[in-house]
């Protein structure tokens, strides 16, 4: 796991020969927005009665809070509205790219980068504005014409030479241009092109500098007849196009090599070429403004004539079928091409697969070097451009020099922005360029990932990657504009339907990846697969809203990618599956409105069909299924979604008639089928005014339990509160297993005198969370303020009778989205408690913020709080025992006059504590890792820890690994409630011993009881419910949990019915 910090040191910092005046810098890269988006929701989705969208309140701009070389922490405050949050808040989110910033060793700073070219009075182009830096020749046809320093000092110095075909199964090899003397053109600030710049072939060269990569294309401008290569005594189906760089005393790059097949059955070598802080990864062919997948370019490591090459090699077939727009050579340049292969053809046996069949191709000749080094100018600061000489001046637009053109890439890539990196529940990020991820990406639930609006914001995974998510607290990837959760960066123009953001928005470069429990909203691409060996992956429970293509999966001719897709829903999206070589099995689909349900781009290229099984699924307002081969088992179709679906706020894919229900077939994954029990196709109820009857709310919407529903299925909503006001002496009880969502300002108040009580089981929690945690549209529900709120209570005045309301909870789940949400607020005017009390709860992301007199009383027994901020102020009156806050942050403000503040038998395990004041009665508490501040105040009987492992077990992922806390609290664990509980995974009873420090997990039975909270004398009744007060005796009102025959009230069972003998 990486934190991210700021360093403060420049790791790569150092001259080099010819490289005095060049400096490293950089600022986020500003492309222009790409891709078309609809201004509207589709029609279906329309008619939306209370929603809003949330009104704009930026608030002061942000400020710069650290900073490092791939990210930047931003910190703002928001002014609240109305009685929910009256007060301002302060909200922050972090930036990321690779090579967002560079070192500032005058400044001993990191700061913002740019991609830009310079231009030099004498010719050259200097990139010195990123963390690579590079010179541009006056002239591509000379030795070193590129000249790259990398980060950490590596060199690389090259010069493109030409274009040649080869024949992989003769081996026979023909030189079709060598590069000429050229001039390079400005047409963007990080954008060179060097137009015609070959003799014999009409083809271009593009030079690009981006915050996290340099990158040479070749755009060919004509194309090939097959006929013509024919002709040159080349069989079309064997032959590859070949583009050459040579490289001037470069370090030996490492090589990962993987063979990829072709229909032919021979493989295709290809290399991943590693120099330090920079590789070369794969690159594609495309064309220029084609919105389909690209080509592989397969690349090897040469040295041929003793000379360094970098060989890029495309299969000729399927270049072909991408330039079918090109004019084809003609005239004079197809005579010359005659002449050059009567002149330098050769034949030459492959010495290994891949392009090294270009052994025995006549090379160019060496290129001639420069007279003089480069003359680099001082730079300049920002508002004073260099002076650009005639020759140089900007040429034309680069839409203009890039239509009708194919490219082909490569690109040396910096590799090392982040390893082991941890999206976190409670953050929202800002994607502003790409960002490379290696070692295993973790994502959390909760977290929200936004893109920027250009054509680079993209996550790219290198590694495994990790989904901490789950039912309830997925993870949100969207537009940087969707203001309807998470942090809104100050760029933000709250409308994220103009244009395509994440481009794509995750790309994964390793296949046997499981993805789940997701929300990828108005991206180019949602996820695209870009692993060319065979492999499987699976996508489970995901929403794609608004994107160009929903899934792009990418095989590499007869090897195949296999994709399990279950229980998605896929809505607006033109393509919902794209790629090639692939085979998918979807099970609980939902397509609605895409142009084309699947697309094969290049399987006639390679001879490869590829294919999609359908089960269970719908598919609405799609005309298509595209060029794949489709198979359909229980599935519907429908031409208007008006007629399936029902949308209820922002969710828009509830069944909306019975005779859709029930149509599936049973015959799925095993593992979605127990899913889909706990999943609902109904909508929620609205709770949403004044109530002055006692009010019970159980679960209500049924789950698909019996035989499945076709299509996506939502997490259960049974309820939607809004501003529901339970009147003075009301009791709202809220039943195990119900699910409730909140929506606008605030989703419930307490009168005075009024009663919450929720209490769920360890198997059937109670949740309460915002309604974005399931439904998939980037609306707001109602009105929305800076920071909404569940559970508010009296707005009265502290003479009012009766008593301000009472809230209590016990095994009640609290889940937010990068903690926007408050679930909790109490203070001494608008939001007064008599009572809060938590008891075997979790806490997951979000806002309490409890404050109040010494009338309000506070409990905290057995809690869980993982990455959630939690303010306890004035002079409250706080009883605090065993609970452990993981993450996120604690704050601590006593203020006297106050009630007693006791902590004890608590763990804080990596999270901000601030107590502020001291006054806390205080010991036998744990301070876990390395940094971990503590309480004011010291005590001996205190556990600290630099480090402290967590273990998975049946109910949760905090149980303890170790025995360090164990029997190191303060009292015995009858005194504490937690006989019935444990921190261990085996199951064992805290019974009559001194408790452990920290959460206790409630104990499960064993053998045919497994799974079930432990019934130890086997009557049906948990031991825990039995002995309500967890002490481990018997006591007034409870019944004897070792004993079945106790039914409680003094009556004991001496002979049962028929005269039975008692056992």
């Amino acid at each position: 796991m990486k934190t991210i910090r700021s360093t403060a040191r420049n790791s790569f910092a150092g001259s080099r020969p010819g490289w005095a005046a060049i400096s490293l810098a950089a600022a986020i890269l500003a492309v222009n927005p790409t891709g078309t988006g609809k201004a509207a929701q589709d029609a279906a989705l329309s008619p939306r009665a209370g929603l809003s969208r949330r009104p704009q309140n930026r608030g002061t701009p942000p400020t710069l809070i650290e900073a490092g070389p791939h990210h930047a922490a931003w910190q703002f405050q928001t002014l609240g509205e109305g009685p929910a949050r009256p007060s301002r808040s302060a909200g922050s989110y972090i930036e990321l790219a690779s090579g967002l910033n560079r070192w500032d060793a005058g400044r001993r700073a990191w700061r913002p980068a740019e991609a830009r070219f310079d231009a030099q009075r004498d010719g050259c182009f200097v990139a010195r504005s990123t963390q690579h830096q590079v010179i541009l020749g006056p002239d591509l046809n000379s030795v070193a014409a590129v000249d790259l320093l990398a980060p950490d000092g590596v060199r690389l110095r090259s010069t493109i030479l030409g274009l040649a075909l080869v024949d992989a199964g003769s081996g026979r090899n023909v030189l079709l241009a060598e590069i000429k003397s050229c001039q390079g053109t400005q047409i963007s600030p990080g954008e060179i092109v060097y137009p015609n710049a070959f003799d014999g072939l009409a083809a271009d060269v593009r030079l690009l500098v981006r915050l996290d990569r340099f990158e040479q294309d070749v755009i060919l401008r004509e194309r090939i007849p097959p006929e013509v290569v024919s002709e040159l005594g080349l069989d079309p189906a064997q032959t590859r196009l070949l583009v050459l760089t040579e490289f001037f005393d470069p370090p030996p790059p490492a090589r990962k090599v993987r063979h990829l097949p072709l229909s032919s059955g021979r493989l295709l070598a290809d290399e991943e070429l590693s120099f330090g802080a920079m590789s070369m990864a794969a690159g594609e062919a495309s064309a220029a403004g084609l919105d389909a997948p690209g080509i592989p370019v397969q690349k090897s490591w040469e040295i041929l004539d003793g000379r360094q090459l970098l060989i890029e090699a495309v299969p000729y077939l399927a270049l072909l079928s991408v330039s079918e727009s090109l004019p084809a050579i003609s005239g004079r340049r197809l005579e010359s091409l005659r002449a050059r292969v009567r002149r330098t053809a050769s034949v030459g046996t492959p010495n290994r697969p891949g392009p090294g069949s270009a052994a025995g191709l006549e090379l160019p000749g060496p290129r001639q070097a420069s007279s003089r080094p480069p003359q680099i100018d001082a730079e300049s600061p920002p508002d004073q451009p260099l002076e650009r000489s005639t020759a140089q001046t900007p040429g034309p637009s680069s839409a203009g020099l890039l239509a009708d053109g194919v490219v082909i890439d490569y690109a040396l890539t910096l590799v090392t922005s982040a390893t082991n990196f941890t999206f976190q529940s409670d953050t929202t990020y800002h994607i502003a360029g790409i960002f490379n991820l290696t070692g295993t990406t973790t994502i959390e639930g909760g977290c929200v990932i936004k893109f920027a609006p250009n054509s680079s914001a993209s996550l790219v995974l290198h590694g495994p990657m990790n989904c901490r998510t789950a039912p309830y607290h997925p993870a949100v990837l969207t537009a940087r504009d969707d203001d309807s959760v998470g942090a809104i960066p100050s760029a933000s123009t709250g409308n994220p339907t103009v244009c395509y953001y994440g481009q794509p928005a995750l790309k994964i470069m390793l296949s046997g990846q499981t993805l789940h429990d997701l929300r990828i909203a108005h991206a180019q691409t949602g996820i695209y697969f870009h692993d060319y060996s065979a492999g499987t992956n699976s996508v489970r429970h995901v929403q794609f809203v608004r994107c160009g293509t929903a899934l792009q999966v990418n095989g590499y001719g007869t090897r195949f990618q296999e994709i399990a897709l279950h229980n998605l829903l896929i809505h607006d999206a033109p393509q919902a599956l794209a790629g090639y070589s692939f085979r998918a099995r979807a099970e609980h689909l939902t397509v609605c409105q895409s142009t084309q349900l699947a697309t094969d781009a290049w399987g006639s290229s390679y001879g490869t069909q590829s294919s999609l099984e359908l089960v269970n699924s719908l598919l609405v307002a799609v005309p298509s299924l595209g060029n794949v081969e489709v198979s359909q088992l229980c599935c519907r179709s429908a031409a208007q979604s008006n007629t399936v679906f029902q949308t209820v706020a922002a969710g828009g894919f509830y069944l909306a008639q019975p005779s859709f229900r029930n149509l599936g077939t049973s015959n799925i994954d095993a593992t979605l089928a127990l899913e889909l029990r706990q999943k609902t196709t109904s909508p929620p109820s609205i709770c949403a005014a004044s109530n002055g009857a006692d009010l019970v709310l159980a679960p209500r919407v049924s789950r698909d339990s019996d035989t499945p529903d076709p299509g996506y299925h939502y997490d259960p909503i049974d309820y939607a509160l809004s501003e529901l006001v339970m009147a003075g002496t009301r009791t709202l009880t809220v039943l195990p297993g119900a699910c409730l969502a909140t929506y606008g300002a605030y989703g419930m108040r307490l009168d005075p005198g009024a009663r919450l009580s929720a209490e769920g089981t360890p198997l059937r929690p109670i949740r309460l969370f915002p309604d974005s945690l399931v439904q998939e549209q980037s609306s707001v529900w109602g009105l929305l303020t800076a920071t909404p709120v569940s559970v508010l209570g009296t707005d009265q005045s502290a003479a009012t009778t009766p008593a301000a309301p009472s809230a209590c909870f016990r095994f009640v789940e609290f889940l937010d989205l990068a903690n926007r949400a408050c679930h909790i607020r109490s203070d001494t005017s608008t939001s007064r408690f008599a009572e809060i009390a938590l008891r075997d709860c979790q806490v997951r992301g979000g806002r309490l913020d409890v404050l109040g007199d010494a009338t309000t009383i506070v409990r905290f027994h057995n809690n869980l709080f993982q990455r959630a901020e939690v303010g306890l102020r004035m002079g409250i009156q706080l009883t605090a025992f065993n609970n452990l806050f993981r993450g996120g942050g604690l704050e601590l403000d006593r203020i006297r006059p106050a009630g007693d503040w006791v902590m004890r038998d608590t763990a804080f395990h990596a999270v901000d504590l601030r107590d502020i004041n001291g006054g806390l009665i205080h010991s036998h508490n744990a301070y876990l890792g390395p940094k971990q501040e503590v309480l004011l105040g010291s005590s001996s009987a205190n556990k600290v820890l630099s480090a402290f492992p967590y273990a998975s077990g049946p109910l949760g992922d905090f149980y303890h690994a170790t025995t360090s806390l164990v029997n190191a609290g303060s009292r015995p664990a009858r005194d504490a409630g937690l006989w019935h509980h444990t921190v261990q995974t085996n199951q064992t009873k805290e019974a009559d011993t001194t408790v452990d420090i920290g959460f206790h997990y409630l104990v499960l039975g064993p053998g045919g009881d497994a799974g079930l909270p432990q019934d130890t004398d086997a009557d049906g009744v948990a031991d825990y419910l039995e002995d309500t007060n967890g002490n481990g005796r018997v006591d007034s009102g409870e019944t004897d949990w070792r004993d079945a025959r106790d039914l409680g009230l003094g009556v004991r069972i001496t002979r049962p019915r028929r005269s039975s003998p008692v056992p």
